[in-house]
């Protein structure tokens, strides 16, 4: 009975040892196998970054695990993809540079080209009476008061695209301010059969904003309705208070403008198809101006259109 209890013991003192020396076996194969994985991912890694680095800012490195190399991973894609959106803005501001550029260009050398016509005649003493020669003058002072104000346009999107533009809010009454452009504007209504139509409740309302700032803006939005409206025509310009906001709309009547045009009305250059074709002056910057403005003021500007009739909204 003792020999067979013997061997048991001898049996069980041996199996320890083995158990430990598979256990260390399969421990190295594991770790051998995870280092290959990881040697492997990280070459896909390293191979990743030489692609982007290359400029192909579209490839993306596929994160495997949630371990530091999946997060590398992640990263890396991350900063690809800023990359890739900075370049794209970079490019587009750059267009857009040499856009407003050929623009302004082709906008400078028009009223500059007739001016120099008109003074070259007046200059050669091509005219037969006193009165034709006064006609060339008073065309080449007309010629330059639009390149007067379409410098004056330039200079001032210029400074509110770049963030050169303080602000400096005071307490002002918005109702006399609008009374006074619309004063302003009342020769350029009548030259082109437009009226102004006032609707409001109340003879002042109290806005805290940059008055010289807002007087821009309402003029510029004013202007724009003037010349796109019907003649004769009506431009309606309604205050009114909600809540804690003020809100400006002017209404004009006019070529219903399309939903996909809407979006696109404050952009600067920018006219609706018919009006292209239009002999309609101006810098293309004024309800680019505009926005810019109301922006500034932490305020809102949109527009609709509905049944010929073209509305701006303001709410400061």
């Amino acid at each position: 009975m003792g020999i067979p209890q013997m061997r048991t013991v001898v049996t069980y003192g041996r199996d320890p040892l083995f158990a430990i020396s598979v256990a260390i076996t399969v421990f190295i194969s594991l770790l051998v196998l995870l280092l290959r994985t990881k040697v492997k991912y990280i070459k896909e890694i390293s191979d990743g970054i030489l692609e982007i680095s290359k400029g192909s800012l579209d490839f993306r490195i596929t994160k495997k695990g949630h371990d530091e190399l999946g997060l590398l991973a992640e990263n890396i894609n991350s900063m690809s993809e800023q990359l890739k959106t900075q370049i794209e803005e970079e490019r587009k501001a750059e267009r857009s540079k040499n856009e407003l550029i050929t623009n302004v260009s082709h906008d400078l050398k028009t009223p500059l080209t007739s001016i120099i016509g008109y003074l070259r005649l007046v200059k050669d003493k091509k005219y037969e009476t006193y009165e034709q020669m006064k006609e060339y003058l008073d065309t080449a002072y007309e010629k330059s008061e639009k390149l007067r104000m379409l410098i004056q346009d330039l200079f001032e999107y210029t400074k509110l695209a770049n963030g050169d533009v303080q602000i400096k809010k005071s307490k002002i009454n918005l109702v006399e301010l609008i009374e006074q452009v619309m004063g302003e504007l009342s020769l350029m209504a009548r030259e082109n059969h437009a009226t102004f139509l006032k609707v409001y409740l109340k003879n002042e309302v109290s806005v805290e904003v940059d008055s010289d700032k807002i007087v821009r803006a309402i003029e510029n939005i004013l202007v724009n309705a003037i010349k796109y409206s019907y003649r004769p025509g009506e431009i309606k310009v309604q205050i009114a208070q909600e809540d804690k906001t003020t809100l400006v709309i002017v209404e004009n009547s006019g070529d219903t403008i399309q939903k996909e045009d809407l979006s696109h009305l404050f952009d600067r250059f920018f006219r609706v198809e018919k009006s292209r074709t239009s002999d309609i002056g101006g810098s293309g910057l004024g309800l680019s101006i505009a926005k810019s403005i109301v922006k500034l003021h932490d305020g809102e500007i949109w527009a609709e259109s509905e049944n010929n009739k073209i509305r701006i909204f303001v709410r400061l």
